[in-house]
């Protein structure tokens, strides 16, 4: 006790200078601990963030870009790929999961996302498991909203708004005009401690609504039921055989018109004897002279006419009740089904060869336009840039932390020459050169321990503020209020810096005689 005594006295006489040492030390660890924290929580909550999925296919351009705008919601968008994109990785077996998002409007600084339920659960019976409030949408227009924009008082429980094209105040080419479609609120999300906590949920049909395309989206398990993919063909070769028969029927109402007058004035024989003896004697022969020129001339003027009339009719029908397709990829499907479009999708591969070879073939497909990334290449690149920022940060930390060392050796070394006597006196009064030595390095450890404990402290705070930036900006969740391993590695690698900058005083006053400075 009388050692601590002594201590606390000699550092209270020297309050300015172990003040300035504490504080010094306390910038250094809380830079330390900040940093670590932060780092750490990056790293989680970008893991987190992006679940199992391995692949992203989105847009050409920056693969960065495509990570940060569809999976931190943090980034512009880069734009839009085809729908049937994501069909034909639905259908194929090397994805284990294909979740389609369809960004570009927002409500305020929230973003709308148009995706199915299999974002959230593998199976729909588990989606009221992701829910604090409510159900989850049905209908077009129907939303969930992120537990974060609720708390702000933003939007709750039945609420109606419209969205507006456009992301963080970037309009994406539609005037940043508000949308005609009114939005109502139906479930509130459990916190997920993700970017998902500050965004809106909605069917990707809403999203097509807003842009006045009319379609449908089916979650991509449907396309790996048998049934459901021999509905799939059935429905387009209906259309296909509707089409056919369209035009078939106007080519043969024509023919068939033209020949049974031909037929009925030239043979009204027995029918069922001659019949077709006669019509292929005589409907060979008028036919070749008769309908082949007529037909020539009237078939193809009617066709071309008649065909290209009721096409561009019918087209121009189709146009304003449906889509605005192209006509000549039209034949085969509605026209609004092409026009589909959504802005990523994320895959889960079987395996890294199945990811590689799928990536191959996106990018090879000339036709749709697209670029697919590994998402933990991406997250790779981008935590490598962050991890150059806090390096620099590291470094500015320990610089501190050796400059408070210093200041710890030039403190101590100034109160030893000054107390020179007062040290010989207690040697003479019994006090040994151990017993002195405890008392300079316990002053070092002193001061480096107060201002690790403020440090930390300090560490924990700043983490925690940073964290409520992030978290507001890109999504990113940061627990400051735990431990996280490697906080006492840091305290263990300041307190040696203490340490050792006062050895080497304790080590002078070890040394000193003190007859030499009683006769001084």
């Amino acid at each position: 006790m009388g050692i601590l005594r002594v201590v606390i006295s000699n550092l209270s006489y020297r309050k300015i200078s172990s003040i300035l040492t504490t504080v010094s030390v306390s910038i250094g660890v809380v830079l330390l601990i900040a940093i670590l924290i932060i780092s750490s929580a990056l790293r989680q909550g970008a893991l987190h963030q992006t679940g199992d999925y391995d692949m992203i296919v989105g847009a050409k351009g920056s693969a960065s870009q495509l990570v940060l705008s569809s999976i931190f919601h943090y980034d512009v968008p880069i734009g839009n790929i085809d729908y049937e994109i994501f069909e034909k990785l639905a259908r194929d077996e090397r994805a284990e999961k294909v979740i389609p998002l369809a960004l570009g409007d927002s409500y305020g600084s929230y973003r709308i996302i148009g995706t199915d339920y299999t974002y959230f659960a593998d199976q729909i019976e588990e989606i009221d498991g992701i829910l604090q409030e409510g159900t989850f949408y049905k209908e077009v227009g129907d939303v969930i909203i992120g537990w974060k924009i609720a708390e702000a008082g933003s939007l709750g429980m039945h609420a109606t708004f419209q969205g507006a094209h456009g992301v963080d105040g970037v309009d994406l080419g539609d005037d940043g005009h508000d949308h005609d479609l009114e939005y109502r609120v139906v479930g509130i999300m459990k916190p997920q401690h993700s970017a998902d906590d500050y965004v809106i949920f909605t069917m990707i049909e809403s999203v097509w609504e807003e842009h006045h395309i009319h379609g449908t989206h089916t979650p991509f398990y449907h396309y790996r039921d048998d049934s459901f993919i021999g509905e799939d063909d059935h429905h387009h070769d209906d259309e296909d055989d509707h089409h056919h028969d369209d035009e078939d029927d106007h080519h043969h109402d024509d023919e068939d018109d033209h020949h049974h007058d031909d037929e009925d004035d030239h043979h009204h024989d027995d029918e069922d004897d001659h019949h077709h003896d006669d019509e292929d004697d005589h409907h060979h022969d008028d036919e070749d002279d008769h309908h082949h020129d007529d037909e020539d001339d009237h078939h193809h003027d009617d066709e071309d006419d008649h065909h290209h009339d009721d096409e561009d009719d019918h087209h121009h029908d189709d146009e304003d009740d449906h889509h605005h397709d192209d006509e000549d990829n039209h034949h085969h499907g509605h026209r609004h089904d092409e026009e589909k479009e959504i802005t990523a999708i994320l895959v889960k591969s079987q395996n890294i060869v199945a990811s590689s070879t799928l990536r191959s073939e996106i990018e090879g497909d000339m036709q749709h336009p697209a670029q697919a990334a590994f998402i933990v290449v991406v997250l790779r690149q981008l935590l490598n840039l962050l991890g150059d920022g806090m390096a620099v940060a590291n470094f500015l930390a320990y610089i501190s932390i050796t400059i408070a060392a210093i200041s710890i050796f030039i403190s101590l070394m100034s109160s030893m020459t000054e107390r020179r006597k007062d040290v010989a006196i207690m040697r003479m009064l019994g006090s040994s050169k151990t017993k002195i030595l405890t008392i300079v390095i316990l002053e070092a450890l002193f001061v480096t321990g107060l201002g690790i404990v403020i440090g930390v402290a300090g560490g924990h705070a700043l983490a925690h503020w940073a964290g409520i930036q992030l978290q507001s900006t890109a999504g990113l969740y940061v627990n400051a209020l735990q431990y996280w391993s490697g906080e006492l590695a840091i305290a263990g690698i300041v307190l040696l810096f203490g340490l050792l900058a006062g050895i080497i005083p304790a080590l002078s006053v070890y040394k000193t005689e003190p007859t030499h400075y009683m006769h001084e």
